[in-house]
Parts: C-alpha cells; structure tokens; sequence
C-alpha cells in the first residue's frame, strides 16, 4: 500500500522568489509530499525553502544540465513512484485550482479507475505588470487570457510506464480523463472547467519573463519556444478577472 496518496514532483531552476507559495499552497490543499528536481538553482532550493524539508513536506535531488524535465520526471517515477497512489507534475508557474472541493484529494476520489485525471490549463497574463511585484502570484495576476486544451496530468503511478512529454504519459494500463472522464488525446484534454483547472501564470511581470527566457526551457535543450514577442502579444490580449483562486490562496 502507498505510503502517501498525493505526491507531487517538479523541476525548478532559480524559482526561488515563487518557491515558497508554491510549496505552501500545494500543500494545504493536499499535497503530501513534494519531489523538486533542482536544476542549478541558486541558492539552491533546499536552502531556500529549509523550514519544509525539516517538517519532510519537500525532498529534492540535484539534477545540472540542460533540458532535464523528462529525466527528472523517469526518475521520479522508478524511484518513488511507489510512494504514492497518485503524483502530479506541475511547473512552478502551475497552481492547482479546485473549484469545488477544497482538498485535491477528495476530487481524485472519483477517478481511481482511471490511470490519470488531465487537467486544463487557465492561462493568466502578467495583469499590465512590467517589474517583479512583491507579494504572492495568486494574487498579483488575476488577469485571465483564456482556458486551453493543454493540459498536465496527476498520474496513479502503478500504471504509468513512462512520461511521453511533460504533459503526457504512456500507460501499461487504463487511460487520462478530464474531469468529465473524456478520454484524454496526448498532451491535450477537451475542456472541464467547472470542478478543476490549473491555473497557468506562464508570463508573471515583463522582468520575471526576460528572467525566464535567460534561463531556458526545461524539455528543448537548444531551443527555447517563448519569445518576448510572446510576452508583448499577450499584453494587448482582452482578459477578464478571475480570482476564484483566492480564498485557498489566503
């Protein structure tokens, strides 16, 4: 029997002014135990964050190089797979958005025939912000772009044989499901919105993307697809408030 019901694994480099929310928010809302890749951050993330590893809410491993998403993730898998009924994996930028249940656990009650529950992305833009704001994400961006087919999966681990890409796997058994159990097509989900989203804070302020764009991406290890032209196409984007986030934020 697993040791946890809800892990969650990332890959994190120089994420430290939005580690510490991230953690903490996943946490409360029922993530057990926390996986970080760090992928060269500096500091690193287990100084960063030292209080949660004392209180064994986060582990972390030490993984240089470019373009280590997936490595990390097979590593994640083979080795602590067994730990957990279910695992998620999200990027520092994603927060789990429960729009009825107030534990994450409750709401993967009603998928545990399914191989892994696919969850939308809710894309939020940097809300008119040009310099890294002080404060916390779920509450200086509450700006929504849109709700995309794109998606990222919470896996039941013992059926899983392998990440395909980082919003994808490939299963022994069994099949992903949104949230209205439709099958799920690869990295893509037909949208449910209405009990689950994953909210997206991929642009943050202008600084915080220029930041991200030095860093590189985590899948391509010689091509980064975000551009700032990326950045500035969303800035004149017709957006609508979304704070539903919040109250568990708080």
């Amino acid at each position: 029997m697993p040791q946890y019901y809800l892990g969650l694994c990332a890959i994190a480099k120089d994420e430290t002014p939005f580690l510490r929310e991230w953690v903490a928010y996943h946490h409360f809302i029922g993530f057990e135990k926390i996986y970080i890749y760090d992928n060269d951050s500096h500091p690193p993330v287990r100084d960063s964050i030292a209080d949660f590893y004392d209180r064994h809410i986060c582990d972390s491993y030490t993984i240089p190089g470019k373009a280590m998403q997936l490595v990390a993730y097979n590593h994640c898998l083979k080795n602590h797979g067994d730990e957990f009924e279910w695992l998620a994996f999200f990027d520092l930028d994603e927060f789990l958005c429960l729009v009825q249940d107030k534990d994450a656990r409750t709401l993967l009650r009603d998928y545990e025939q399914f191989s892994a529950l696919s969850i939308n992305w809710s894309v939020f833009s940097s809300s008119g912000k040009l310099s890294s704001p002080t404060g916390f994400v779920t509450e200086n961006y509450t700006q929504h772009i849109k709700y995309s087919v794109n998606s990222k999966c919470i896996v039941r681990p013992a059926t899983v044989k392998m990440p395909f890409t980082s919003h994808h796997f490939l299963y022994h058994h069994g099949l992903a499901v949104n949230a209205m159990n439709h099958p799920s097509l690869g990295a893509y989900t037909p949208l449910a919105i209405d009990k689950v989203r994953l909210n997206h804070y991929q642009y943050k302020s202008q600084q915080d993307y220029e930041e991200r764009l030095r860093r590189g991406d985590a899948t391509y290890k010689d091509f980064n697809p975000r551009e700032l032209a990326h950045f500035y196409s969303q800035a004149r984007t017709a957006f609508s408030g979304e704070r539903s986030i919040l109250p568990m934020a708080a």
